[in-house]
């Protein structure tokens, strides 16, 4: 066996034990983390989005002005 099938049976048997968890301190702290990182990755492809049209005129007037 080796070191990644034991890293995926370790994050399995924590996922177990979280999601059987009868504390809701630690359900409430897991979901908090979830969605904080969630929102995190939105905002990330948000502005990725917004900055790939402009990133895209740049190159291709840099590429007119340049090269022609």
């Amino acid at each position: 066996m080796n070191k990644k099938d034991m890293d995926e049976e370790v994050k399995q048997e924590y996922l177990i034990k979280i999601m059987t968890s009868k504390d809701p301190e630690v359900l409430r702290e897991m979901l908090f983390t979830s969605l904080t990182v969630v929102d995190h990755l939105y905002r990330k492809v948000q502005i990725n989005l917004m900055i790939q049209p402009v990133i895209f005129l740049a190159g291709f007037l840099t590429c007119y002005f340049l090269f022609l």
